[in-house]
């Protein structure tokens, strides 16, 4: 799976799960071993928890994990 793949399937998944993604940070991304990390950022002002990652491994699985 390349980057843009899993950069892909993360805003599948967040546009699935309800997330605005217009009102976000453009993506950051780290891979592993395993997979890729996407991150996003609400764009300032950003409320405590204005963050979810989305977790992509290379079987497919997407992950979505929301901010705190």
């Amino acid at each position: 799976m390349t980057e843009q793949e899993a950069i892909s399937a993360a805003e599948r998944e967040a546009l699935e799960a309800g997330y605005a993604l217009d009102d976000y940070e453009p993506a950051s991304v780290r891979s592993d071993d395993r997979g890729w990390s996407v991150f996003y950022t609400l764009k300032p002002p950003a409320p405590p928890g204005g963050h979810f990652s989305v977790r992509v491994e290379k079987a497919d699985v997407v992950r979505l994990f929301p901010g705190r």
